[in-house]
């Protein structure tokens, strides 16, 4: 199928601008809100920003903690390990089919979802008492973390415009190294003197409420998308070509 064949249409609507590719059989369709022409939508890559600082906060925070929770839990620091392991096999894992099942539901179901079992997870080890329910709750956390890193880039990449993704993708990036400087620190410090159970606690009060800012400040999904393959994308390719 050739050049002449792709349709590239843009109209407005409300206060949205749908950009419509065309690649019979296949269709894509994305809107973004007109403002994004105006300036740079902070609110939603700081939203983004701090579902990423949860995750990775989340995921580092823990290695330092094992021999407390050992400890704890009346086991060695090596076995307590498993944990580490079941989290970060289960988030690789799952990451896989994040992509593809938010271009069938929408990014910001799967976000929030991801949002909403992250806040249950860790409520839940807040309360933990036994290792095996440790061990499969932290395995149900790494599928949120997966599903949060992977969602909140695919969002970020649906919702700006080109000229505005690298600021848009900078910003969330930043998410990772603010983790490691002030949420793995305040984590280590919180664990010293409250118990590592709090560690979990706060992740979870500081999930819910970044839960319910993003059921309320994040747009609609701006990807509806019916497409398979590699041609849509060639497509998508040649009509930015066009711009």
């Amino acid at each position: 199928m050739g050049i002449e064949a792709a349709l590239y249409e843009r109209r407005r609507y409300r206060n949205c601008e749908i950009v419509a590719v065309i690649d019979r059989p296949y269709n894509r369709v994305i809107i973004r809100p007109v403002s994004d022409a105006a300036g740079f939508k902070w609110t939603v890559a700081l939203i983004l920003f701090g579902v990423l600082f949860l995750g990775v906060s989340d995921t580092q925070l823990v290695p330092p903690l094992l021999p407390l929770i050992a400890q704890d839990m009346g086991t060695t620091p090596g076995h307590a390990g498993i944990i580490v392991t079941t989290y970060s096999l289960a988030a690789a894992a799952f990451a896989l089919f994040v992509g593809p099942l938010s271009d069938r539901v929408g990014r910001k179901k799967i976000l929030v979802s991801g949002l909403a079992l992250f806040t249950i997870a860790s409520f839940l080890t807040y309360h933990v008492s036994s290792f095996s329910a440790l061990v499969i709750l932290r395995a149900m956390t790494g599928l949120a973390a997966g599903t949060l890193s992977t969602s909140a880039l695919s969002f970020a990449g649906d919702y700006y415009p080109y000229e505005q993704r690298g600021r848009a993708m900078g910003v969330l990036s930043m998410g990772y190294f603010v983790a490691f400087v002030i949420g793995v620190p305040a984590g280590a410090l919180a664990a010293s003197r409250l118990g590592w159970h709090w560690v979990f606690g706060c992740l979870s009060a500081a999930a819910a409420v970044m839960l319910a800012i993003a059921l309320a400040r994040l747009p609609r999904d701006t990807n509806h998308k019916k497409h398979v393959g590699r041609r849509s994308v060639f497509t998508d390719h040649l009509v930015k070509r066009d711009r």
